[in-house]
């Protein structure tokens, strides 16, 4: 493992266990800090540097930019620092991008970073820290019934979910023999949530898929079939939330977005506002992202979003399709894109997969010496 994959690896691990909740460990986020800035030193003196894609360079800076003006509106009308703090973990995934293309590695340099195995090891990490400070609680979520995000709130940070399914995209079947993903997988099982074991199960099927037909469009499709979802809920959301009352929380979300939507069509409340829930409390995030987008947003925000994705997604087609469609499942039902840990390592991992199309980076290197025999289908 090279310096650079050590350093970001502690970083994403760093910003996942710095934040719990409603609080903060400035301990942790003085370590991602110091990973990230020796990592950008060690790259800025490197050899000569590649290039890639300024239309993607340009479609971060666009969605940065309207979510932040966006932000710093509503704080000049509220002075609420917490529109500011809020909105800090969404733009983190553009900027992020921006970071990494900006230092422009050189070829070798890219060869040098494993997308995949920073994820990975910053997930086997992550729950190694929060095992080993509960073990006892760990322990008797596996034999009981009992969920350990319910002893350990940081477990509900989905990087682990994220880091197997990399596993699953790199290794296909064989990913049920490795340890690195057995371990993660009995992690997920402990927090009990189903739509993260689901997620493990399907992303089988995802890998296969993306990798047949590469050049298919999967995530715009998803990110309709979502928005057609939503308007649905909304719509029917009295009749939805009898059938399902444990969802009220999040049915009324929905209905309380597209409520948003007619009121202020064009650029949403603003993000960063806020929101009385259900039990009448003062929320910032919503477990649906798209919803989230359309309440703040509004149209112009739905329309620089989907187009920023889509244009993520088309980096390098299958590789960071498959990268998009999972982070777009994951924050269809919980709030992941408020995580600084999520969104930097998603802006990271894109900018590697743009990097490996445009730049020829042979991004099978580490396979080829671990797997000789699926290195083609790898490559491929």
């Amino acid at each position: 493992m090279s310096l650079k994959t050590a350093l970001l690896s502690i970083c994403v691990a760093s910003l996942a266990l710095g934040v719990d909740g409603q609080n903060i460990d400035y301990a942790y986020i003085g370590l991602a800090f110091g990973c990230i800035v020796w990592f950008g030193l060690i790259a800025v003196s490197g050899p000569r540097r590649g290039h890639f894609s300024d239309d993607l360079q340009i479609t971060s800076f666009l969605m940065a930019l309207y979510i932040l003006s966006s932000s710093l509106w509503i704080f000049v009308q509220k002075l609420d620092y917490l529109s500011l703090m809020s909105t800090a973990p969404l733009i983190l995934l553009p900027l992020s991008f921006i970071f990494f293309h900006a230092i422009r590695l050189s070829n070798s340099e890219w060869e040098e970073v494993d997308a995949d195995k920073v994820c990975v090891f910053a997930a086997l990490i992550f729950c190694s820290v929060l095992i080993f400070n509960h073990t006892a609680d760990y322990l008797s979520a596996i034999v009981t019934p009992a969920r350990f995000t319910w002893f350990e709130f940081r477990a509900v940070n989905p990087l682990p979910i994220l880091a197997s399914t990399l596993i699953v995209w790199r290794h296909g079947i064989r990913a049920i023999w490795r340890i690195d993903f057995v371990f993660l997988a009995v992690f997920i099982y402990a927090t009990k949530y189903v739509n993260w074991a689901g997620l493990l199960g399907i992303s089988f099927i995802l890998r296969g898929l993306f990798r047949a037909m590469p050049n298919v469009w999967w995530s715009a499709a998803l990110m309709g079939v979502i928005l057609v979802i939503n308007t649905f809920v909304a719509i029917y959301w009295r009749d939805i939330a009898g059938f399902a009352p444990g969802e009220f929380e999040r049915i009324y979300e929905i209905q309380f977005a597209y409520h948003q939507l007619f009121e202020n069509p064009v650029f949403g409340e603003g993000f960063g506002g806020s929101f009385a829930n259900a039990s009448l409390e003062d929320k910032y995030s919503m477990h649906n992202l798209l919803a989230y987008v359309v309440a703040f947003g509004g149209l112009v925000g739905v329309v620089i979003f989907a187009y920023a994705m889509t244009r993520y997604s088309r980096a390098n087609p299958g590789k960071s399709e498959y990268l998009v469609v999972v982070y777009l499942i994951l924050t269809a039902t919980a709030a992941s894109f408020k995580l600084p840990s999520v969104q930097l390592y998603l802006g990271f991992a894109i900018a590697v997969a743009a990097a490996s199309r445009q730049q020829g980076v042979r991004v099978a290197v580490c396979i080829e010496r671990d797997h000789p025999a699926g290195a083609a289908d790898h490559a491929r």
